[in-house]
């Protein structure tokens, strides 16, 4: 072989030799993107992981809010029939009260009245 064509192979050599390395760059590169993607993945499930225990946690205050909501109501109700009931009460005892001062009053006058009989009749004696 001529010096010319040695000098070829020779360079055509070290460019397969520069391929080589280039080659092997990228599949080291393609390697450790491999491995971030792994990464990246298992970072992904655990994510996944954490999204269903944070929508249990709702789902489970929901299903409390939901049971406050329902003693909330009741509440309402109890303390509704609870006043009803109460102004039933004060209803009858403010009738009571005015049954009682009209009792009263009738008293006083007649007590009036027997006072005045009684003073006519110790006028009448003389007394």
């Amino acid at each position: 072989m001529s010096d010319e064509t040695k000098e070829i192979l020779n360079a055509v050599l070290h460019r397969l030799d520069a391929l080589d390395a280039n080659v092997e760059g990228v599949k080291t590169d393609v390697a450790n993107l491999h491995a971030e993607m792994g990464s990246v993945k298992t970072d992904i499930a655990n994510l996944n992981t954490e999204v269903a225990g944070v929508k249990t946690d709702v789902d489970s205050v929901k299903t409390e809010v939901a049971s406050v909501k329902t003693e909330v109501a009741s509440v309402k109700t109890e303390l509704s029939e609870f006043r009803t009931e109460t102004n039933q009460r004060f209803d009858h005892m403010d009738r009571q009260l005015r049954l009682f001062d009209s009792d009263t009053d009738m008293l006083n006058k007649k007590v009036a009245e027997h006072d005045r009989d009684i003073h006519r009749l110790k006028q009448a004696q003389g007394i």
